[in-house]
């Protein structure tokens, strides 16, 4: 197996503004958590009052010679989304690392509970390797996949792999599922490769935003069309129930002389219930 340098990991994370204004169960309170957990400063410091746009400035956080990370935040929208970074500064000790060191996603921190304004969430993991390495294809996907398995232990979190290509000539792997609304990629970069992802922060962090509306929005009508084939169902036992009274009605009434029809016992032997 490979040993990687310095991997980082980028979460893209989004949910619609919430009219109530509290910020319980919310992109803020997984936030927080992750705050609390990594830097030394364990007060709560991130809200709505965050927000901007474009992205914020950053705010950074340094957990140990091993991890260092930072957070933004954005404003889009009627939705509000936090671009967070955790993973191993540039230092020689963070070089050749073995993927089962990478202690980022300690108690699941890396994904929020799903709540109902919740949109969905893109993990973006980079990392490096040796000048002197030259992988074939199949050593990297190996990479990736040990990288996703290290990073999510739990089968039943871990989404499936999906796809691969190339991004800017180097390789890049996908693994998504449209259901637990979660993306991750796994890509090889190098020193150009990540320079030029520096340029395009905000439009992939709007890329992303815009994936997930649309796959929400998606899902959303698959609910509410199995939701509407149910109505239907018990609309159409409606109708069928009082057609069914009309005909008892019509053939237990002189129907062509209203004057001798009781209406109010009519209405009543026409309700459905």
């Amino acid at each position: 197996m490979l040993k990687i340098d310095h991997p980082q990991i980028y979460i893209y994370s989004y949910q619609l503004s919430q009219e109530s204004k509290t910020e319980a169960n919310s992109i803020w309170t997984w936030a927080n958590s992750i705050w609390q957990h990594f830097s030394p400063e364990k007060e709560i410091i991130f809200s709505q009052a965050n927000l901007g746009y474009p992205l914020t400035k950053v705010k950074k956080f340094s957990h140990s010679n091993k991890i260092d990370g930072s957070f933004k935040f954005c404003l889009l929208e009627d939705s509000e989304g936090i671009l967070a970074r955790i993973g191993s500064p540039e230092k020689d000790e963070n070089k050749n690392l073995e993927i089962t060191e990478l202690q980022f996603n300690q108690n699941n921190l890396l994904i929020p509970d799903n709540y109902q304004d919740w949109l969905g969430q893109t993990i973006f993991i980079t990392y490096k390797l040796q000048t002197y390495s030259h992988p074939t294809k199949h050593s990297i996907r190996e990479v990736a996949d040990e990288c996703l398995k290290n990073l999510f232990p739990e089968a039943s979190v871990r989404p499936p792999f999906y796809r691969d290509t190339e991004l800017l000539g180097s390789p890049i792997f996908e693994y998504s599922s449209i259901k637990s609304q979660l993306q991750v990629f796994v890509y090889l970069i190098d020193d150009d490769i990540e320079d030029k992802l520096g340029q395009i922060i905000q439009p992939l962090f709007e890329l992303f935003y815009y994936r997930h509306k649309i796959t929400k929005a998606f899902l959303d009508s698959r609910s509410n069309y199995d939701l509407l084939k149910k109505l239907y169902v018990e609309i159409e036992g409606t109708i069928a129930s009082l057609q069914t009274k009309i005909d008892d009605f019509e053939s237990n009434n002189d129907v062509a002389c209203p004057e001798n029809v009781d209406i109010d016992e009519s209405l009543t032997s026409l309700t459905v219930v």
